[in-house]
């Protein structure tokens, strides 16, 4: 059942274009599987879309004629039995390649069942005898961008970016960290607290962060209540760089189906109110269902169109912050969502700068006098981030950054960086990889 449904939710992100954690919600939401299984088949999925790239050359070794002897149902069968024999050590070899075999029947490709046993025994092979390697390790000092893209299967472009960006010695440690799994990271809400959680712990930084170890019967009894909602470190630490404070009048430039929205109406309190805007109506009736969820509903202004049109209508009636959290190439989430890696290329990076600086521009204009403007993206590529605050800067010279300076309990030197913005790493704080930079409008 579980590689089953890992290998349906393969078929929807590759042939229907899904968002990994959009097939993993469809497909288990169902309730058929067990706990144990659930685990396995997302463990498989996500396996399988990090490491594409070794588990397509491991195929192409081992498959007569090669990959492209084959059609794309078999390649994804023997994808996740790939992954089980060399990457999940808790699977031994005979139930991986068993349970392989039957797969490919139950997908309706018995007819290739012999192939599919002697490829993943052919594998197995090559693994105990030391032959299976899938990177040169003299490329590290002589073409480290191909080693780091090879070794821990990134896109030949993204690798490159990151080498140039980090320098071989910790782009490496970054590729690696991003091969691993995240994890499950919750934001306490104003009656959330982990005492109710076994074995989860407050977050020291931000004592509003809480580490679970994973989404067992509490934590979700939990999310169903409003005590606290799922929301990574990085996405955390965005929040409390705004520092709303009761009473505040908030605008969630860029919604979506409302992370950061819920967390921000919990800070304005009663008597505050968040404005959320996005073009994608859908999104927004994710977000007004998971605010009814939390209990927030009434804080929360939910206002379906692009930003600019928002931006028209309160021209006369301006925010004390504005968030802007903009789409991007999302290269600093991949951990949560692998298929990015595959998705992404740099050509929708020229396109997305060019949506970001509107955005920003858009969002600027309704901050008060004496209000912030933080801007946020979830990823390492400096276009997207600190070069689009230092137009702005340099552009309108009422907005200068901000150092964070609240909420107290935040520890704020583990995120500052030298020009006053903050970013996280898994590295650092094992969380996505986010840059954000609080600016103030001149004024009061």
């Amino acid at each position: 059942m579980a590689r089953q449904a890992a290998f349906d939710m393969l078929t929807e992100v590759e042939e229907k274009g899904a968002f990994s954690n959009v097939a993993v919600d469809r497909v288990l939401s169902a309730g058929e599987l067990s706990s144990a299984d659930r685990g396995l088949a997302t463990e498989i999925l996500y396996g399988v879309l990090t490491w594409k790239r070794p588990i397509e050359s491991i195929l192409d070794d081992a498959v007569h004629g090669g990959l492209r002897s084959i059609d794309a149902t078999i390649r994804r069968v023997l994808s996740t039995g790939v992954y089980q024999l060399v990457w999940l050590d808790r699977i031994p070899d005979h139930a991986a390649v068993d349970e392989t075999v039957g797969l490919s029947a139950d997908v309706g490709e018995g007819r290739a069942k012999g192939l599919v046993n002697a490829v993943l025994r052919e594998v197995v092979d090559r693994r105990e005898s030391g032959r299976l390697q899938w990177w040169d390790d003299e490329d590290r000092d002589r073409k480290p961008a191909r080693y780091l893209g090879e070794r821990y299967s990134l896109p030949n472009w993204m690798a490159n970016r990151l080498w140039q960006l980090e320098g071989t010695d910790r782009a490496e440690a970054l590729a690696e960290a991003l091969t691993e799994r995240a994890p499950t990271m919750l934001r306490g809400l104003a009656s959330g607290a982990p005492e109710s959680l076994p074995d989860a712990e407050r977050v020291r930084s931000i004592p509003r962060g809480i580490r679970a170890s994973g989404f067992d019967d509490a934590v979700v009894e939990g999310l169903r209540d409003g005590r606290w909602i799922v929301q990574d470190l990085g996405a955390q630490a965005v929040v409390e760089l705004a520092d709303v404070r009761p009473g505040d009048r908030v605008l969630d430039g860029c919604a979506g189906r409302g992370g950061k929205t819920l967390a921000l109406a919990d800070r304005v309190g009663d008597n505050g109110e968040v404005v959320a805007v996005d073009p994608a109506g859908r999104k927004l009736e994710a977000l007004a269902a998971n605010a009814d969820e939390a209990g927030l509903r009434g804080r929360i202004q939910i206002r379906t169109g692009p930003l600019e049109s928002v931006v028209n209508e309160d021209a006369q009636d301006p925010y004390d912050v504005v968030l802007i959290d903009a789409p991007c190439s999302g290269l600093g989430v991949v951990r949560r969502q692998p298929d990015i890696r595959w998705n992404r290329s740099e050509a929708d990076v020229t396109e997305l700068v060019s949506l970001q600086k509107t955005l920003l521009e858009a969002g600027a204009e309704v901050v008060r006098p004496g209000g912030r403007l933080v801007y946020a993206v979830c990823t390492f590529l400096t276009e997207e981030g600190p070069k689009q605050v230092d137009r702005l800067v340099e552009a309108r010279d009422e907005f200068e950054i901000e150092p964070p300076e609240g909420p107290d309990d935040v520890d704020w030197s583990v995120f500052l960086r030298e020009d006053g913005a903050i970013d996280t790493d898994p590295l650092r704080h094992d969380a996505d990889m986010f840059y954000a930079a609080k600016l103030r409008r001149a004024g009061s």
